[in-house]
């Protein structure tokens, strides 16, 4: 929607879009808070198959991965605002950050997760605030707007809770019936697909405005150009990573 205010060069229609974006995003985080700390919580102590001695450890864990999820969401706005002005170095400033910033001790692990995804979103929201003058964190309301947002939110929801439900889910099976053991054994192949998906993720990223602008400027065969090559691209760098780990699995695992 901002790139779409961007490609018209209404500013006006760009930062009611930021900021009903924003409201969207402060609600959604209410729900999402309310629904962790209640049903979330009674399935971590009820349902998961965790050793007495490491529960304590993991209900921490869990608390500060709900912060780092309702950091994330928050970002979601501040970062359509810097993607769609096409600020990349930013925004692979604090991915590179986000990268490495953890250790492997369990609570300590869960708190510094939690403090670097609050950092990042502390981060974006002062560069935003500063750079663009339509980002202003104000809450606002447009019925149509809020009908028209809710749909597209809406449908990458979905998405996104397709995509959780076949990770975490697969995850909530094995620990049920197989242990923590199991759980460790797929955290690694978890971490190393998603380490894949997030690069190609982060190229298709900078195309992204281009196409959305170039869709508003009604300059259809431009947009279509990028598209085609941005598939194919992208494509292209995931078959040159993925061969060598497909050719080394068993030394990387060992």
């Amino acid at each position: 929607y901002m790139n779409i205010g961007l490609g018209k060069q209404d500013l006006m229609e760009t930062g009611c879009a930021f900021r009903q974006s924003l409201t969207l995003m402060w609600l959604l985080s209410v729900l999402l808070l309310l629904f962790g700390e209640t049903l979330g919580l009674w399935f971590v102590y009820n349902k998961l198959v965790i050793p007495p001695e490491r529960l304590g450890a993991a209900v921490w864990v869990y608390h500060f991965s709900l912060i780092s999820i309702l950091s994330a969401i928050n970002q979601v706005p501040l970062m359509g605002a810097i993607v769609a002005h096409e600020r990349m170095n930013i925004y692979a400033y604090l991915g590179l950050f986000e990268a490495f910033g953890t250790i492997d001790l369990l609570i300590l692990y869960g708190l510094l997760m939690a403090i670097v995804s609050v950092f990042v979103w502390l981060i974006y929201a002062i560069y935003s605030v500063r750079s663009f003058t339509e980002c202003k964190f104000r809450f606002y309301w447009n019925y149509s707007l809020v009908a028209e947002m809710s749909k597209f939110i809406g449908q990458n929801l979905f998405g996104c809770f397709a995509w959780s439900a076949g990770v975490q889910g697969t995850n909530i099976l094995l620990n049920i019936f197989f242990g923590v053991a199991v759980n460790a054994a797929r955290g690694i192949t978890t971490q190393v697909d998603n380490a894949l998906n997030q690069f190609v993720s982060n190229f298709v990223m900078a195309l992204n405005p281009q196409i959305t602008k170039s869709y508003a400027s009604g300059n259809r065969e431009y947009m279509m150009t990028l598209v085609m090559t941005g598939s194919r691209y992208s494509f292209y760098l995931l078959l040159i990573m993925v061969i060598p780990i497909l050719f080394e699995t068993e030394y990387i695992l060992a």
